[in-house]
């Protein structure tokens, strides 16, 4: 059933065909997204989490669409015709239709229970000391010369001291003395 054919007639929900259950793997999907050679789908972790000032933060406004958007789609025969979920997500509380889906989800307060855990364990993860640490310290490699540009550097000196002027080459000499 369509979108629009409900907002033109919310009657129409007690027509909505609403599973009960998923199977866990697509709840793991839901959470994690997909990646593989038949798809590529953002989870919700990747999509309602976001770094900033190198934390990781939960968009609640993004999260909140988010799991009505799947859960509608996932667990009904309801597609979506419109590009703004915000404004379906409106509709659909607005008018009391997402409760009455979410009524009939037997394992709607599990499915929410492991999305919730599986984002504050992300959280705990990736905030934690050692993560942030390691994390600086990836940051702080990246930024560090190859070996192969070291090596081409170390062959150029030669090349740079043969150009220095010879008035200026003991100059250069007591530098690297009072550095070494």
């Amino acid at each position: 059933m369509l979108y629009s054919e409900i907002k033109n007639n919310t009657e129409l929900i007690s027509e909505v065909t609403v599973k009960s259950y998923l199977p866990i793997i697509l709840k793991r999907a839901i959470i994690h997204g997909i990646n593989n050679e038949d798809a590529e789908i953002d989870g919700l972790i990747s999509t309602c989490i976001e770094l900033k000032d190198s934390m990781y933060y939960v968009n609640y406004a993004r999260l909140t669409v988010s799991k009505f958007f799947l859960t509608i789609s996932l667990y009904t025969d309801i597609v979506f015709d419109t590009d703004s979920m915000f404004d379906a997500y409106d509709f659909f509380m607005e008018n009391n239709l997402y409760d009455i889906i979410a009524s009939k989800i037997s394992d709607l307060a599990i499915t929410d229970k492991l999305i919730d855990m599986e984002i504050k364990q992300y959280l705990d993860v990736r905030n934690s000391l050692s993560f942030v640490v390691a994390r600086s310290i990836d940051k702080a490699l990246e930024k560090m010369p190859s070996e192969e540009s070291l090596e081409k550097f170390f062959k150029k000196i030669p090349s740079l001291i043969n150009k220095i002027k010879p008035e200026n080459l003991e100059v250069f000499k007591e530098m690297i003395a009072k550095k070494i």
